[in-house]
């Protein structure tokens, strides 16, 4: 079996969702609950973080929301830092 995999994901002048992307990413997230281990989401705004919480079910990963200033941590959290 391979291993999850281990995903950062920056969100840059982030402006929310619209109803057909979001609808994308939840059915992206499903199909692949098991590809995925930890996720890692950079970010700088309250609506970053609560959409990084919703999130949280409908992948089958572990999923952390990390502001842009800890980068460094979220590589750590990764196992994959430098």
């Amino acid at each position: 079996a391979n291993e999850p995999l281990k995903l950062m994901i920056r969100l840059e002048d982030f402006e929310g969702w619209e109803i057909g992307g979001l609808w994308e990413d939840m059915t992206f997230s499903m199909q692949r609950r098991d590809a995925f281990g930890r996720i890692a989401v950079i970010g700088e705004s309250t609506l970053e973080r609560w959409g990084t919480l919703l999130a949280v079910p409908f992948t089958g990963s572990e999923l952390r929301f990390f502001p842009q200033e800890s980068e460094d941590a979220a590589w750590e959290w990764l196992g994959m830092a430098s």
